[in-house]
């Protein structure tokens, strides 16, 4: 980069201004001739004003004001009381502008009304999804529902149990493949102590997925699954969570989750194969879920190619545990690819990727990873490209646990895990 001039711009509650961004082994050249000069930097958030990944020595700041955190200090930046400018309504910015055959209008949000629906089994779950206002909650009672088609989630809504105690059972029993949940266009979902049973009905076709996004969306979407449990699941082919290709999730949070008896991935967000920077799931927390006997891979993201004008995925893994999870030949208990900002501590791996790794990266020089703080016992080792990804101390404890037997998978009170806060919490 040389001979680029930014002056006289002004930056409102932007997070991320980086310089140097991309460097690697082929590309080594810092900018050169670059000057940001007389530039206005508004947010109360940041501590400073731009993040330096690499030298800016070949970059001239000058006269730029800024309006932080806290006081900064820095050649070509000072700090003063800025009046945030008011910026154009979205209609005004629209008019006049786009194709002249299409009505360019400003999309109007659709209200939010909470209503609950109290659902007993026996009753169509897709049917009342269908026809729950945005913004629902549909709450289910203890028992067993059948689904002879995919719940379709195309507006904001909660699907809870009744009592998080007595989750309700999700079984599919349809005459042709479908998922049990289908994320669509419009689609925000809260999913709440929720069990997703695989257990096949007589003459019936097998599930494809427990939460999937469909092959059509253009529209970004949020997921939260919260206490659920994917069991019984013996189909390769079927992944618990998945995002399909050229879909695009702005968070995922997957917590207090408990994944079982699964041929197919736990979790998968690795359909963007073609390795050009895109990714399916910008933000995602995966926190205090277990996995127990699992033939395929228990995490699964992917995000390919070295275009840093996409800045994600941001992934954070924690108080994870695995137990006898993925043992195949060149397996891997997490397959984590690409993410640009990567955090996994306090997680347990116990008898997990024997045959291959407890955790396979590949990640590049620039990218922000962190493997701290966790346990491998009787498992695969860990395989990374650089020497900066493992950072503290990895253990090697036999765990005890409060009840194997019943799926509970808490260290003992007292253990050394339990001290040392690895696993679940």
């Amino acid at each position: 980069v040389v001979d680029v001039k930014m002056y006289r711009n002004t930056f409102v509650d932007c997070t991320n201004i980086e310089f140097g961004t991309g460097k690697d082994m082929e590309r080594t050249l810092a900018p050169e001739k670059v000057s940001f000069t007389d530039n206005i930097i508004i947010n109360k958030e940041l501590d400073q004003p731009y993040i330096a990944v690499d030298d800016v020595s070949g970059i001239r700041f000058k006269g730029n004001k800024v309006q932080l955190g806290k006081n900064y200090s820095a050649p070509g930046f000072t700090t003063e009381k800025v009046k945030t400018p008011q910026l154009p309504d979205d209609a005004v910015i629209r008019k006049d502008k786009g194709a002249s055959w299409f009505k360019n209008q400003v999309s109007q949000s659709i209200a939010n009304d909470h209503k609950e629906y109290n659902v007993s089994p026996g009753t169509n779950l897709s049917e009342v999804i269908q026809s729950a206002a945005p913004g629902g909650i549909i709450i289910l009672a203890k028992g067993t529902y059948p689904i002879q088609c995919a719940m379709l989630v195309d507006k904001p809504l909660t699907i809870r149990a009744a009592d998080a105690a007595n989750k309700p059972i999700v079984r599919f029993n349809g005459d042709k493949p479908d998922n049990m949940v289908t994320i669509a266009d419009g689609g925000e979902l809260v999913i709440e102590n929720i069990t997703f049973d695989g257990v096949l009905e007589p003459g019936k076709a097998l599930a494809k997925a427990g939460i999937s996004t469909a092959f059509d969306m253009i529209q970004p979407y949020t997921l939260t699954v919260d206490g659920c449990e994917f069991q019984n699941f013996g189909e390769g082919g079927f992944f618990a969570i998945k995002g399909t290709k050229a879909t695009f999730a702005k968070s995922v949070t997957i917590r207090n989750c408990f994944f079982r008896d699964l041929s197919g991935d736990a979790i998968n967000y690795a359909a963007e194969k073609d390795d050009i920077g895109r990714y399916n799931a910008d933000d995602m927390l995966i926190e205090n879920c277990s996995f127990y006997r699992l033939l395929g891979l228990p995490i699964n993201i992917y995000r390919g190619g070295s275009d840093e004008s996409t800045a994600g995925p941001y992934i954070t893994i924690r108080h994870c545990t695995f137990v006898d999870c993925c043992n195949k030949e060149r397996g891997s208990v997490m397959r984590l690819i690409g993410p640009q900002v990567l955090t996994v501590e306090n997680c347990n791996f116990d008898n997990s990727g024997r045959g291959g790794a407890t955790i396979r990266l590949d990640e590049a020089t620039w990218e922000k990873v962190r493997i701290a703080n966790c346990n491998l016992w009787n498992s695969g080792r860990m395989m990374t490209t650089t020497s900066q990804a493992i950072q503290g101390k990895m253990y090697n404890i036999r765990p005890a646990y409060i009840n194997a037997e019943a799926y509970d998978y808490t260290p003992v009170k007292g253990s050394e895990l339990e001290r040392l806060s690895i696993g679940l919490n």
